[in-house]
Parts: structure tokens; C-alpha cells; sequence
């Protein structure tokens, strides 16, 4: 953030704390709702940009220890999932198999650190958890240990597995928003060309359109149940669009 508008919004706050204060006199509780008042026309700011501006960043840590002596590849690949679609506000650091912070020792000394706003960073932790202790259940049940041979291999396709669902899904999603998106911009064109076509129709002819509070109902028969029910079997497709309706 740009530290002069920092500055500004921590004045701004100041301003806003005194003329709440019980110990502020009357005027300078006005004075300062003015000042406060006048400072966040001129740069444009609302009273939650400069709460959120003041408020202390709480963040925090959750650190999990590696179930071996040193980080397996997998566990890092599962933290850095956790982060990137489950708890997205989180960010995960962790050794690599390798690195300089590659653990020789004994069991636990190798972790992966959860980091995140609020309780953003614990539920990442557990999400990690839940997660690492199913891979490793299943992976008993068939493989045997994670760590090496057909059960290393098999937690690495789990993790794979679990990017490529997720990110099915996201892209997805990102298609829904566009396809919903452009629907929307569709109507606001033909709502345009609608109310166009009337202007033109009206200013060609002269006329007026009388509204009409009239509704269409049907008779309470088998042939009007019969054409309700073929109605809503007609689907759209069997209509030709009109050109240039959505061009």
C-alpha cells in the first residue's frame, strides 16, 4: 500500500477516534468529524477502507511436523494444494527433499509452516491433516508405506489427483461466470434493441400504445393440461433465433 495514503488513512482514524471518544468535548468532536469527513471525500475513501487500513494485521502460524525424518515430496505437493484451492488466503513454506533445510534428524524435526490471516493458517493446518491422514489409510490398506516403492508412488498420484479435480473445477467455475457474464450482456442488448424497435415504431407511425392489464389464461381442460404439458416440453432449440437478435 502506498505509504502516503497509509499515512492519510491512520490520520484519518485518529480524527474519527477522538470524535468518538467520551472524553472529546463537543467541538472537538465536531471539528474532528469534519476534518475526517472532508479527508475522505478528497481521496476518496470510505469509513471500512480506513478501519481495515488500522486494523493490526493478525496473522499467525500453524506449524505441522512431517510424519519422517525428513520431508517427503508428496507432503509438500499436498501443503501447497491446501493453500492453492482449499484455505486460499494461507501460504505454506516447507522443506524440500534436498534443499538446505533438508532434515537429517529424527521424526518431526522436518515441518511445513502454515501462514494466514485470522484462523485462516489452523484451518489450513487441519485441512492438511485430514487430508494426509486418508492418503496414508488408503495407502495402507494397499501399498504399504508412503515413503518408498508402490506407496510413494501411490501418494504422489493422490496429490496429482487431487490438483487435477480441483483444478477441473476451477476452470469450470471461471466458464459458469463467463457463459453468465455474457448472458447478461446479451440482455442488456436485446432489452436495448427492444426498447430501440419501439422508439423507431412509434416516431414511424404516430402511434400510441395503450398498456393493457390483460392476461392470457386457458380453460381448465385435459387440452389445455395437454398443452401446458407440450409447452414445457418444447425446448428452445426447436426455435430458429432471429438474425442479428444476439449477433
Amino acid at each position: 500500500m502506498d505509504s502516503s495514503i497509509q499515512a492519510i488513512k491512520e490520520r484519518i482514524a485518529k480524527m474519527l477516534a477522538t470524535a468518538s471518544n467520551d472524553a472529546s468535548t463537543p467541538n472537538e468532536k465536531s471539528v474532528a468529524m469534519q476534518m475526517a469527513s472532508a479527508l475522505m471525500r478528497r481521496y476518496n475513501l470510505e469509513r471500512k477502507d480506513v478501519e481495515d487500513a488500522t486494523k493490526k494485521e493478525n496473522y499467525g502460524t500453524t506449524v505441522v511436523n512431517s510424519l519422517w525424518a525428513r520431508m517427503t515430496p508428496w507432503e509438500s505437493s499436498l501443503a501447497a494444494f491446501v493453500s492453492a484451492f482449499i484455505v486460499k488466503g494461507s501460504f505454506c513454506v516447507s522443506g524440500k527433499e534436498g534443499s538446505s533445510r533438508r532434515n537429517f534428524g529424527s521424526v518431526g524435526q522436518a515441518t511445513i509452516h502454515f501462514v494466514g490471516l485470522g484462523e485462516d493458517h489452523g484451518m489450513a493446518a487441519a485441512t492438511f491433516n485430514q487430508l494426509r491422514d486418508s492418503l496414508i489409510r488408503q495407502c495402507n490398506a494397499k501399498w504399504g508405506t508412503p515413503v518408498r516403492g508402490f506407496g510413494r508412488s501411490y501418494a504422489v498420484g493422490f496429490v496429482h489427483g487431487l490438483f487435477h479435480t480441483a483444478k477441473e473445477a476451477e476452470t469450470a467455475e471461471k466458464l459458469l461466470e463467463a457463459n453468465r457474464a455474457e448472458m447478461s450482456r446479451a440482455l442488456v442488448r436485446t432489452d436495448m434493441l427492444k426498447a430501440q424497435a419501439r422508439s423507431w415504431f412509434l416516431a414511424e407511425t404516430g402511434s400510441r400504445i395503450a398498456s393493457s392489464s390483460r392476461r392470457l389464461s386457458g380453460i381448465e381442460s385435459g387440452a389445455y393440461r395437454q398443452g401446458v404439458a407440450d409447452g414445457k416440453k418444447h425446448t428452445q432449440g426447436k426455435v430458429r433465433p432471429v438474425a442479428g437478435l444476439l449477433g
